[in-house]
């Protein structure tokens, strides 16, 4: 069973919540002072979750104890966590231990064909009546950065951000980026490598074409 709660109920203090570094997620728990901080405060940095009864309970990233229940999501209690954690001086919760099963990822910059069977590559440049790129990388005539390309079980694009950049730009073409995501969301994919057990899959990559000589 799982369950979800939007972040917006837990009311925590935003320009409290940093971004994770490994994967640039937004981040929410509670993180201890790096050189003054005590005991307690460290302890609460290890299990910023914990469950007491039928209750989750958050430590959040501005120092706020969350208490969630359980069988109907709902908060039903906040406070400021080092008050009732400090009266209880035992209070040194077990670890949840979270079992992930083994899925294969794609690499890094892998880019999904299509569901014809062309390469994403060679799709673009059929689209732009271009080629795809066979010379140094520095020199192509258009560069393709495609920073999200979410797909669903379905094949079909749920998010998409690219940049288009012809070769000695500094600045993207914005009518051939809007016309290119356009183009992108119409398309079926092949949905292969999507991880199993994941509903949907983020790609990223890059794509270099050339023109007709």
């Amino acid at each position: 069973m799982l369950k979800t709660i939007a972040f917006s109920d837990l009311r925590v203090d935003r320009s409290k919540v940093r971004t994770n570094t490994n994967g640039g997620w937004l981040a929410w728990d509670y993180v201890a002072p790096e050189l003054d901080g005590t005991t307690l405060q460290t302890r609460m940095a290890k299990h910023p979750d914990f469950v007491e009864g039928d209750r989750l309970c958050l430590i959040a990233a501005d120092g706020q104890l969350i208490e969630i229940r359980i069988p109907t999501g709902e908060v039903v209690a906040r406070s400021v966590a080092e008050v009732p954690l400090a009266q209880r001086a035992d209070w040194n919760p077990p670890s949840i231990k979270r079992r992930y099963e083994r899925v294969k990822y794609p690499e890094k910059f892998f880019l999904p064909s299509l569901e014809d069977g062309r390469t994403l590559e060679k799709a673009t440049a059929d689209m732009l009546g271009m080629l795809v790129a066979e010379r140094d990388e520095q020199r192509a005539d258009l560069e393709v950065y495609l920073h999200t390309l979410m797909i669903n079980r379905q094949g079909r694009c749920e998010v998409v951000y690219a940049t288009v950049t012809p070769l000695g730009g500094k600045k993207p073409d914005g009518v051939l980026q809007g016309q290119y995501v356009t183009w992108i969301q119409q398309q079926a994919f092949e949905t292969r490598t999507i991880p199993r057990g994941f509903s949907k899959f983020k790609y990223s990559g890059f794509l270099r074409l050339d023109r007709h000589p």
